[in-house]
């Protein structure tokens, strides 16, 4: 179980998450499951993972912060999101 916490803080937003990362194989470890993105245009974005695959949750997240990084409409980034997860 992951539990993500994110909330709006003076100037800025406070995000926080577990840190306990379980791989396909059953093996532990501990990991940050956030993962923050800051685009050319100074946008923020961030991500708490999880998943049954904690190595495929990072993997992932760090496949959508990319393309919403990279979006030519930074106010809709639905399809870009939707496209990264199709070919998952």
């Amino acid at each position: 179980m992951t539990i993500a916490i994110g909330t709006r803080f003076t100037g800025g937003v406070i995000v926080c998450a577990d840190s306990k990362v379980v791989a396909s194989d059953g093996a532990t470890t501990d990991q940050s499951k956030v993962s923050l993105s800051l685009t050319a245009t100074k946008r923020i974005f961030g991500i708490a993972d999880a998943a049954e695959d904690g190595n495929a949750a990072k993997m992932l997240a760090g496949d959508i912060m990319n393309a919403v990084c990279d979006s030519q409409s930074p106010y809709k980034l639905a399809p870009d999101v939707t496209s990264v997860m199709a070919s998952w």
